[in-house]
């Protein structure tokens, strides 16, 4: 087929505008790939950026952590060769009083250099900065058993006069706690337990939680609980002398937290703090099982006692001679630890466990009566000091004139209460057959004692003093 001119001058135009789209096409193509390329090489740049600028964060706060740590080493150095100037060189307060203070630690801490194992190791455990404040946990080791102070302190920037002359240098200097520098709040849910505490108390709180519930768990199978409460334990940094549960219906406890002064660095949650957590939980717990007290002086009141001071001995795993909740429980099942709370009355002597335990004569129930009789024997001297005449003479058995007439004696010396532990118990009986029992005692306090015997009675399934 023959083309005319201007056909073959219109395809040649046509080819050169499907070659000129076809270049554009590529040309677009290529504009999101430049744009991808320049927004990763801008990306990179950025993070490149902030990787060396948290690395720069990062050396310098291993820096001031560095020079932190250093003070505090410097500072236990002074307390470890004796060098008043060189610590008190590192307190800083505007507080007369606080100063006075640090300088009564060094006092204390040399006579310890004297009278106790104590290794001064400035080991640095914690370093926390956050601004001017710092805060640092440093390890020292008594009697083989490490422990942390917890010290605070203020990064002072130099001061010159107005000569420029330097009047105190820069650094860092041992100031009085801060306690809003104790850390993030946090929580932890431990069955009925929320356990709410900051930071520097975290291994502290999480001890406590795990025994608090274990505790609750035990003592919630031996005692009916039913359903506890919301039980909310606040561990904060107060000057409280204890832990205590706070007023009003509310099972709320305070706790303050150890690191206010030198605290367990192995187990900071100690035996001693166990023991006085431990036995506020029973006996919140007895209370709440019991709401109605026993009647003071009744065999009663000190049965609910015994009932608290052995949970505590089965929490914390120690012998508080709570002999005969003990004995109850090993001879005739826990449960009937239970059963004196729900059953005994208020102004129950001890003749009410036979009805409880199901026996007919006390005597021969294989019970350890040591700490109720020591009980007997102080609240004795505490009737005679009252001059409640009448209580003091139903913890007797006057069947013997004789012991009526020793027993005005004591009674009209009013004389001091003293303490009394009966230490053993050697089974006898009258010439009739009635049980009675030698209570060797052992009277007195601070490891001065005199040991005396006293002679108990069983009348109707009542322990009484014959002698």
């Amino acid at each position: 087929m023959v083309k005319l001119d201007w056909e073959i001058e219109s395809d040649r135009v046509t080819e050169r505008e499907h070659q000129e789209d076809e270049k554009q096409r590529k040309g677009h193509s290529r504009k999101p790939l430049r744009l991808l390329l320049a927004v990763l090489i801008f990306l990179g740049l950025v993070a490149a950026s902030i990787f060396l600028i948290e690395k720069r964060m990062q050396q310098v706060t291993e820096m001031e952590e560095s020079l932190l740590s250093q003070t505090t080493e410097a500072e236990v150095a002074a307390l470890r060769i004796g060098d008043r100037q060189a610590y008190m060189a590192l307190q800083r307060s505007a507080s007369e009083e606080w100063l006075a203070s640090q300088s009564a630690v060094f006092d204390a801490y040399q006579s310890r250099k004297i009278n106790s194992d104590i290794q001064l190791t400035g080991r640095v455990v914690d370093v926390q900065i956050d601004g001017s404040r710092g805060r640092v946990q440093v390890e020292e080791i008594e009697n083989d058993t490490p422990y942390v102070n917890t010290w605070f302190y203020w990064y002072y920037a130099e001061e010159l006069d107005e000569q420029g002359r330097q009047i105190a240098p820069a650094g860092w200097f041992h100031v009085p706690a801060d306690y809003t520098f104790w850390g993030a709040p946090t929580t932890i849910e431990r069955g009925p337990f929320v356990v709410r505490y900051q930071a520097l108390d975290a291994p502290f709180a999480q001890s406590l939680a795990d025994k608090l519930s274990q505790w609750a768990d035990f003592a919630c199978g031996v005692l009916p609980c039913g359903d506890l409460p919301l039980i909310t334990v606040d561990v904060t940094p107060n000057q409280l002398p204890s832990m205590r549960w706070t007023s009003g219906s509310a099972w709320q406890l305070v706790v303050p937290s150890p690191y206010i002064d030198r605290a367990r660095y192995d187990q900071p949650f100690e035996l001693e703090l166990q023991i006085e957590a431990a036995t506020l939980l029973a006996e919140r717990l007895v209370e709440h099982v019991r709401p109605q007290a026993p009647e003071y002086p009744h065999d009663a009141y000190y049965m609910h006692s015994g009932v608290v001071s052995w949970l505590v001995g089965q929490f914390v795993e120690v012998n508080t001679e709570s002999q005969l909740v003990q004995s109850i429980a090993e001879n005739y099942g826990t449960e009937y630890v239970g059963r004196l709370l729900t059953e005994l009355p208020p102004t129950a002597n001890m003749d009410a466990l036979a009805g409880i335990l199901g026996v007919s004569d006390l005597s021969t129930a294989n019970l350890d009566w040591r700490d109720l009789l020591s009980w007997r024997l102080v609240t004795e001297d505490e009737l005679i000091s009252r001059g409640e005449e009448a209580a003091w003479t139903a913890l007797y058995d006057f069947t013997n004139p004789d012991v009526m007439a020793q027993a005005y004696e004591r009674y009209n010396a009013n004389q001091a209460p003293q303490n009394y532990k009966v230490t053993d118990l050697q089974p006898q009986a009258t010439e009739s057959g009635v049980p009675e029992v030698m209570a060797i005692v052992y009277v007195g306090e601070n490891n001065v004692f005199q040991e005396q015997r006293i002679l108990f009675r069983m009348v109707n399934n009542v322990w009484l003093r014959a002698s």
